[in-house]
């Protein structure tokens, strides 16, 4: 994408998982099996080297993924530092006993000790030092609260006669990053405008994009399962959007008429009162084609409207994206009862809506390139420049 142009953003937005299986018997493997959230969530504990609790494990990926960098060492002839994931029966059974088959049976990740003694040797760590781990985790669970690590949930007990303990390696993993190619919010691809005036980028034509390969959407960290979800959202958006490039006529006629409504969905709300003044929203509007234009001169303005509770609310606007703009048309305008009946429906709808449109009248300018601006064939030299309110919109534009 980078080599076409696209726009990347977050890039440096890594989000680690604490616990990657290291595999005992490939350990420099830097590809890593995910040990799920599930596993700790079902009871599993994390040790050091030492045989001693060192973090809350279901507190934040962040922050399991830095005690184990903080206060674990490193495993032998590799740099990853590494945790003892520890499952007693009960955890065991919590888990799932057919899900630590596989990762214990057939990938070889889980190692098995009888006993504490059995355990403490695997480890390596002293037998007295584990003992008193169990025990004081069981104290914990018993006052409702660790005062170590501040863990306040157990969801299984331990005890020093535990028998039939699986322990696993695990070190933090880059398992998700936030960074990726910028996108629209009807996924196409952005990339930046050169020697921008008005504008800081503009999509790709044709080029959709959606899923991990992404950025912008997550913030500095992705919260768990938001990964499919914004997989389903845009995929099914770039979907929706690029099935629209050969629809009939869509690339050279203009989508409003001046003689018939046209439905149009809205794409997105952007919050504008920094950027235009307070109580301002920008609805933007997906156009019937993604390669369609509006078919507006520069000052015509639009109608708008919608039917509500049995009754149809019109509005109009001038729209502030630009004739030549693909496949989008925006307007700005007051959400505030002082927008006038109009923002009762603008108040409702969400991106997705369907609403109707049509071009109406307006100071209509021609740009003829290389020949000037014209207005009813009328070359214009000069322009000056006036406005408040609504008015706003078309010197934007």
């Amino acid at each position: 994408g980078e080599e076409i142009g696209a726009q990347l953003v977050d890039m440096e937005k890594v989000q680690l998982h604490p616990t990657g299986f290291i595999d005992p018997k490939n350990p420099s493997n830097p590809t890593k099996f995910l040990a799920p959230e599930a596993i700790r969530g079902s009871g599993a504990i994390l040790l050091n080297q030492d045989g001693e609790r060192f973090v809350n494990e279901l507190d934040l990926r962040s922050v399991v993924s830095n005690g184990i960098e903080t206060k674990c060492s490193s495993y032998p002839e590799t740099k990853s530092r590494f945790a003892w994931c520890l499952l007693n029966k009960k955890a065991q059974v919590l888990f799932g006993e057919k899900v630590i088959k596989f990762y214990k049976d057939k990938l070889g990740l889980f190692s098995y000790a009888k006993n504490l003694r059995d355990l403490a040797e695997l480890i390596n760590c002293p037998l007295e030092t584990l003992r008193k781990t169990i025990n004081d985790y069981h104290t914990s669970e018993a006052k409702g609260i660790c005062s170590t690590t501040q863990k306040v949930t157990f969801p299984v007990t331990f005890t020093e006669s535990d028998e039939d303990f699986l322990v696993a390696r695990v070190t933090p993993s880059i398992h998700y990053c936030m960074g990726g190619i910028n996108i629209n919010a009807a996924a196409e691809v952005q990339e930046e405008i050169p020697g921008k005036i008005v504008g800081s980028h503009r999509h790709i034509r044709r080029l959709f994009a959606a899923g991990e390969v992404t950025g912008g959407l997550h913030g500095a960290n992705r919260l768990a399962g938001n990964s499919l979800l914004e997989c389903v959202v845009f995929g099914r958006t770039a979907g929706k959007r690029a099935a629209t490039i050969n629809r009939s006529g869509s690339k050279n006629a203009g989508c409003l008429s001046e003689t018939k409504w046209t439905v149009v969905e809205l794409r997105e709300i952007r919050n504008t009162d920094k950027k235009y003044g307070r109580h301002t929203r920008e609805y933007r509007f997906n156009l019937c084609g993604s390669l369609q234009k509006s078919g507006l001169k520069v000052g015509q303005f639009i109608s708008i409207r919608g039917e509500m509770d049995g009754e149809w609310l019109t509005g109009y606007y001038s729209p502030i994206t630009r004739p030549d703009d693909e496949g989008v048309i925006g307007i700005l305008c007051r959400p505030d009862p002082k927008g006038g009946p109009i923002v009762k429906l603008l108040n409702f709808i969400r991106p997705g809506s369907f609403v109707q449109m049509k071009a109406m009248g307006g100071l209509r300018l021609d740009f003829v390139p290389g020949k000037g601006v014209f207005r009813n064939e009328q070359k214009i030299t000069k322009f000056g420049f006036l406005a408040g309110g609504t008015g706003v919109s078309p010197m934007l534009q």
